[in-house]
């Protein structure tokens, strides 16, 4: 009981600060998880490693968009003159996504997979999860079909791919 008590000012800091900082978060993160976006301190390590070598005009892509973290980290980093492709085949982060970057004129979002092939490719959406649904297939989730691109047919050269898509990056 106390604990939940004293979380309530840590619950609305964070609120309010996503508020305040535009960034729109999935119900079923904690205040804790929406702190480390909001910090920048995600990941740390791999975060680290993109602000040390993602510049300035470069031309990035973030492949299993999410919600937006690194979408957001590398269209700081790229500046205005660079541009940052988010991809995220989930539907429901997809429109987390749009909301976290609409703001950001170097950033396309596509609401698409990638893969190795352009079409349709099955997709694994995990019911009530964020960040674990895949191109692998998963025994509690439910299957869907959805269209894919690869890089290549983007016709583009790029300086940085980030890609997290839960197993299925081969």
């Amino acid at each position: 009981m106390i604990r939940r008590i004293l979380k309530i000012p840590f619950v609305l800091f964070t609120d309010t600060l996503a508020r305040a900082r535009g960034f729109h978060f999935p119900p079923s993160f904690l205040w804790y998880w929406k702190l480390e976006y909001l910090f920048e301190k995600y990941e740390i390590n791999t975060t680290r490693f993109f602000k040390k070598t993602v510049k300035r005009g470069m031309t990035v892509v973030d492949v299993g968009a999410n919600i937006g973290y690194y979408t957001v980290l590398l269209s700081k980093l790229v500046g205005p003159m660079g541009e940052v492709y988010a991809f995220e085949a989930d539907k429901e982060n997809y429109e987390y996504l749009v909301k976290n970057v609409s703001h950001l004129r170097n950033v396309k979002a596509f609401n698409i997979a990638v893969s190795d092939k352009t079409g349709e490719v099955d997709f694994y959406h995990v019911q009530g999860a964020t960040g674990i649904h895949s191109m692998l297939e998963s025994a509690n989730a439910e299957k869907r079909t959805v269209s894919a691109t690869s890089l290549d047919a983007l016709h583009k050269n790029f300086d940085c791919i980030k890609i997290d898509v839960e197993g299925a990056e081969p």
